[in-house]
């Protein structure tokens, strides 16, 4: 017999670096079966470092998955009580008086900015700024970025009257009006928010000589914008009037949405980019050297450290070595003993953000012989994110020391064999969630507490499904090859490392 849906419902977008999504929850933060749309929209690369996407395409295909979801029975047969949205972060654009794009969306992963980090580093490169913004200076964040567009695009630069987020472009295109916030969330992953006073950080603007007047003004994510504009309201009648909540950063609606909330509990995404995340209420003194501390909104952080590819460099692999993604794959990957092939890679297509922050780093494969197989190479390849994923750990267990860690993201959820390596390799037990759709269920959890639905973030306790026990002897064998990893580390990124 189907659930009985509790009212209100609540419609959560995603807006991913591969994809973006939309689904109907109901007030237990159940999806509604079949209310759900995704659209493939990868955030785009170029061979020198750049990462430009187009507005009006990523705009078309967020309004798309939206329509789908709006035309289902569901959206029309019970009340929806608001509308939540994450997106990747780092993200930024410039636009005009009325509100319409004037520069590409510049993403995450553009690292163009190397030279302006160096150049910004007397300045910038501080523990001061540091323990202010909870990030390190690196191509990731926008101070940067500003920074280089002012040298190679000044043009494009004065051409913007704001610069804004994805987020808060998307809501002024909806509502008619540039006035849009950014949340706190969003504005602490651009690195340029004073994480105790919630304000932009003046001496991070000063140092890249931009004006606060263009940026967004900033509040809480439970801030709602409501009236849609005349030709959405048209579109999205349901919606007209709804309250629609200010954007939140999709890794931390990801740790909302596997119910890691507070110390004890430590989330591992796996997607396309990689993360370990813990929400600890307040705002931490400081984050341990080399990883960052954001907002969640006013009373909560979000402590953790990022990989630039995890999924990508699975699906580089299955893409360069021919290799389908297959069971036949999968039980090979698990039949191999741990650690045994003899090669050592470093795992940074688009270069390191945590713990290291190497803007330059690349990839590597070390240990390759005409005997070494595309299993090997496969094995070796998950086996060093999972490497990157303990030294992430090791710091983090500092403000969280878990008792489990709870994986989201299709990518590690996808390969049993890799949830393995990953418990081995940490030493710590996996726990998968039961939900497919982690981020999509954090937004939903997140506005209907901002409706007043909940009161907490972990009033809706999410079921867990299967566990990964560490292997102490495949324990034993990662630790021998983390020696190695770190090792190469040292002679291969090291030298270039625009650490902290």
């Amino acid at each position: 017999m189907p659930r009985r849906l509790k009212s209100p419902l609540v419609l959560a977008i995603d807006i991913g670096s591969t994809s973006i999504r939309a689904r109907l929850y109901d007030a237990a933060a159940w999806q509604v079966g079949g209310a759900g749309a995704t659209v493939a929209h990868a955030v785009p690369f170029t061979p020198d470092g750049g990462s430009e996407d187009d507005p009006a395409k990523l705009c078309a295909d967020v309004e798309t998955v939206i329509d789908r979801v709006m035309a289902h029975p569901a959206a029309g047969a019970a009340e929806i009580g608001g509308v939540g949205l994450s997106t990747y972060v780092g993200n930024m654009l410039g636009i005009d008086r009325a509100g319409a794009a004037v520069t590409p969306l510049y993403s995450y992963a553009d690292s163009r900015s190397a030279q302006d980090v160096e150049q910004l580093r007397p300045r910038l490169g501080t523990p001061d700024h540091y323990t202010r913004t909870g990030a390190p200076l690196h191509t990731a964040y926008q101070a940067p970025r500003i920074a280089w567009l002012k040298r190679t695009r000044p043009d494009s630069f004065d051409d913007a009257y704001l610069w804004t987020d994805l987020g808060a472009y998307l809501y002024g295109r909806w509502f008619g009006t540039v006035d849009i916030p950014s949340s706190y969330s969003v504005a602490s992953w651009s690195g340029m928010l004073d994480r105790f006073r919630l304000t932009w950080d003046v001496p991070t603007l000063e140092a890249v000589g931009v004006d606060p007047d263009r940026l967004p003004k900033l509040a809480d994510y439970t801030t709602a914008m409501r009236g849609l504009a005349r030709p959405y309201a048209k579109r999205w009648p349901r919606l007209a009037q709804v309250p629609l909540f200010l954007a939140v950063a999709d890794g931390a609606a990801a740790n909302i949405g596997v119910g890691c909330v507070g110390a004890d509990s430590c989330a591992l995404t796996a997607g396309t980019t990689g993360a370990m995340r813990a929400v600890v209420p307040g705002t931490p003194d400081i984050a341990p050297n080399g990883l960052w501390a954001y907002r969640l909104d006013a009373d909560y952080s979000v402590v953790g450290g990022a990989v630039t590819d995890a999924g990508s460099l699975f699906q580089w692999l299955m893409t360069n070595l021919r290799l389908p993604r297959s069971r036949a794959l999968e039980e090979a990957l698990a039949a191999s003993p741990a650690a045994a092939h003899g090669v050592s890679v470093m795992p940074f297509l688009r270069g390191e953000r945590s713990p290291g922050w190497a803007t330059d780093a690349t990839a590597a494969f070390l240990g390759v012989r005409a005997t070494t197989t595309g299993v090997d190479l496969v094995r070796a390849s998950l086996e060093a994110v999972a490497y990157r994923f303990v030294l992430i750990w090791r710091l983090l267990r500092q403000v969280a020391p878990a008792r489990e860690i709870v994986v989201g993201g299709r990518a590690a959820r996808s390969s049993p064999a890799w949830m393995q390596i990953m418990a081995d390799a940490l030493q710590m037990p996996l726990v998968g969630s039961v939900e497919q759709g982690t981020t999509t269920r954090g937004i939903a959890v997140m506005a209907l507490k901002a409706l007043g639905v909940i009161e907490r973030y972990d009033s809706l306790p999410v079921p867990r499904l299967e566990r990964y026990l560490p292997n102490a002897d495949n324990g034993a064998a990662h630790h021998s090859a983390l020696a190695a990893h770190e090792a190469l580390y040292d002679i291969l990124v090291a030298p270039t490392n625009s650490r902290m």
